[in-house]
């Protein structure tokens, strides 16, 4: 039972160093993108630890906040790469990037909550949380295209898309 008040307590010291590193690299940014940027993530963040984590057991505060520091500690590195000029990668194509997505997030709507159990994810919670994540996609295109104007629209999509893909990959549920 105390895993999760240890994990909030790891979890506040840790913050305290990536707040330092995003103020560090936020600060070459354009501000009002970034403001935006800052807050869909905030929001997405939330979504996805609250409705497409397992928060069936006892180490489900843990489990949750495990996954939004993974996600916050994601986000910052991707800042950096941004601010580097090493995001995001050329490979990426746009249209199968979201089929993929689709195709994923479709199998997962027909998809039953994980072992049946109230806190398992939910073809509802995952709803939710796309809705969520569609404003952080956007967000990130936005602000992709204010900081690296070269970079095409497309290419900022498909990139952030790749990376929602990967996230539902690991959302539990009981799929036929």
């Amino acid at each position: 039972m105390m895993e999760g008040y240890c994990r909030g307590h790891e979890e506040r010291i840790a913050e305290i160093a990536r707040d330092a590193r995003k103020r560090k690299i936020g600060a070459r940014f354009p501000q009002a993108e970034f403001r935006r940027l800052e807050q869909a993530a905030a929001a997405y963040f939330r979504a996805h630890s609250d409705d497409e984590i397992d928060l069936t057991g006892t180490m489900r505060a843990s489990l949750s906040i495990s996954e939004e520091a993974r996600m916050k500690d994601a986000y910052v590195a991707a800042l950096e790469d941004v601010s580097g000029h090493r995001a995001p990668p050329s490979a990426s194509d746009p249209s199968a990037a979201d089929s993929e997505l689709n195709a994923l997030y479709s199998r997962l709507m027909g998809c039953s909550p994980y072992g049946g159990l109230s806190g398992a994810p939910t073809a509802a919670g995952l709803s939710q949380t796309q809705q969520v994540w569609v404003g952080y996609r956007d967000a990130w295109v936005e602000f992709g295209i204010k900081v690296q104007s070269a970079t095409p629209r497309a290419r900022w999509r498909a990139w952030i898309t790749s990376q929602r893909t990967e996230t539902l990959r690991g959302v539990p549920m009981e799929c036929p």
